[in-house]
């Protein structure tokens, strides 16, 4: 049947069983990513609140989550999209995803991204014994108020030194007795700067006179955490902050510091480009690295791969272009041709798994990374119903993914060269794979069947996912200080996150107009049964 054919479903619709177990397995996706936000408090950097309990221990559940969670919401959202297109045609999925993919993004652009900023702001503030310390400093101050503005006007002339690279004047202005540990009120140290534009004879002589590397700004930010900034973002902050800097060089000059300060780093792909490659700064900085979508990057991807996908239906169409054969999806020689396709894609990212695009721009190599899984996804709809299915297989291509690909990878990581590079993306390919088909596998086996709870939280899903971060960082706030062990808080802020949201959804959302944007229009019990 070629598409031509298949494109009259415009005018003779055709239906698909329901497939709970894909509902289900999209839902976990979605509730995956509150515990991923959960853990994101107990990594040591690179989140806006820091839990006293963090450890190296939560990168590694966040990279395992993260490694697949996303390629395997796009392969579904590929499916699904296809799935809609076979039944109702062109018009009605176009219509579909203006209603529940756009609205709901714009909405959420004016309400829910605002609440993340302002919930970002909240936790960002001191705690209750930097306040009372601020409060005492003040009082002090107030009898040397001339001593603190003198103070103050040398550390910032330091922190000037060690951007610019000027270690004769920070060595200067550490021998006037200058605290080498002053920090702007923005909380940035001099050491801070220097690593991140990599002035290595700089960061060398503040970590001699006692520089204290775990000190963090109101961004969360350490000075090792600089040291994997992307080129784009360095140069964009080089150029507002008129710094004059080589990319090779702080390049090189990052690696060193990560060395004195006992870092085991992997530089950013961008940092060892050519010098004459294409560089983003000013504008385009913002526009492809600005958070303008926050956690809702999503549904702009979808904003993008929809339209795609309809103008492929119609070349496809217009050419009459038969779809391809079956084994390229339904037989384990998707393999070949998957893996190595995802890993190309994967080479210009930093670490495990996609980086994370919410621009207003999607970065290109992402973009094409989830387009591949949404491709495929739209594939395996048309092939789905010939796959020799083994649901044996999905406890073994989870074991592969779990025992041997992930710490695999993990390992190759931070590993240097061509060889490694490509070894390394290639095992985090195959990852993000195995995890898919064994979870699309274990779901078919075991969820295939009605059930009306999973669907509840099926539809709830959607909400919990859009409105939970806001939530998430003021309970990660609340319990950051606390002395109770990871093990305990974490379940908590899931279950908790969960609790208040399943509430909101059940009286705010499930009856009113929020849902049917969302899921379609649902019927109260009691309205049904007065029927």
């Amino acid at each position: 049947m070629n598409i031509s054919t298949l494109d009259s479903v415009l005018e003779a619709p055709t239906r698909t069983e329901r497939r709970h177990d894909l509902d289900a397995l999209r839902a976990a996706t979605m509730l995956l990513g509150i515990l991923l936000h959960s853990l994101m408090s107990f990594i040591p950097a690179g989140w806006i609140v820091q839990d006293s309990q963090a450890g190296g221990w939560a990168s590694v559940f966040v990279q395992a989550i993260h490694g697949f969670r996303m390629p395997l919401f796009f392969l579904l959202s590929g499916f699904f999209t296809a799935m809609l297109w076979r039944e109702r045609g062109l018009k009605s999925l176009i219509s579909n995803r203006i209603r529940r993919i756009l609205l709901p993004l714009s909405i959420g652009l004016f309400t829910i991204v605002p609440a993340v900023w302002v919930v970002s702001s909240i936790a960002s503030r001191p705690n209750t014994t930097q306040q009372t310390d601020l409060a005492k400093a003040d009082q002090v101050g107030a009898q040397s108020a001339a001593v603190t503005a003198e103070k103050s006007a040398a550390g910032i002339q330091m922190l000037e030194a060690a951007m610019r690279g000027n270690d004769d004047e920070v060595a200067r202005l550490l021998a006037s007795g200058v605290n080498v540990n002053f920090a702007d009120d923005r909380g940035s140290t001099s050491l801070l700067v220097a690593s991140l534009f990599g002035h290595s004879d700089v960061a060398k002589r503040l970590v001699e006179a006692g520089a204290d590397p775990s000190m963090r700004n109101a961004d969360n930010t350490r000075a090792a955490d600089t040291l994997i900034v992307p080129w784009g973002v360095t140069k964009f902050w080089a150029d507002w902050l008129k710094v004059e800097i080589e990319r090779s060089q702080v390049a090189a000059g990052r690696l060193v510091i990560a060395d004195l300060l006992g870092e085991k780093i992997q530089l950013h792909p961008s940092m060892t480009a050519a010098e004459g490659s294409l560089e983003l700064s000013g504008v385009g900085w913002m526009l492809f690295y600005f958070p303008v979508f926050h956690h809702l990057w999503f549904l702009w991807f979808l904003c993008w791969l929809v339209p795609a996908f309809v103008i492929c239906v119609r070349i496809g169409n217009y050419f009459n272009i038969q779809p391809p054969v079956t084994w390229l999806t339904a037989s384990n020689w998707k393999f070949a041709w998957i893996i190595p396709v995802t890993a190309l894609m994967q080479l210009p990212m930093a670490g495990f798994g996609p980086d994370t695009s919410a621009g207003l721009l999607p970065m290109p190599a992402v973009l094409l990374y989830y387009s591949i899984f949404f491709g495929f996804g739209a594939l395996y709809f048309d092939s789905h119903r010939t796959e020799v299915h083994r649901p044996h297989q999905w406890w073994m291509l989870l074991v592969v993914a779990f025992a041997l690909m992930f710490p695999l990878a993990m390992q190759l990581q931070t590993t240097s060269g061509l060889p490694a590079r490509l070894a390394f993306v290639t095992c985090a390919a195959t990852f993000a794979w195995l995890m898919s088909f064994g979870l699309l596998e274990a779901f078919r086996k075991y969820l295939s069947h009605p059930s009306s709870a999973i669907r509840y939280v099926a539809d709830s899903s959607y909400w919990l996912y859009l409105v939970h971060i806001p939530l998430v960082i003021y309970l990660q706030y609340f319990v950051k200080d606390w002395t109770v062990t990871a093990w305990v808080k974490v379940p908590l802020l899931c279950l908790l996150t969960f609790g208040i949201l399943i509430v909101t959804y059940q009286w705010f959302v499930r009856y009113t107009a929020i849902g049917t944007l969302l899921n379609g229009r649902r019927v109260r019990p009691n309205a049904v049964n007065s029927a």
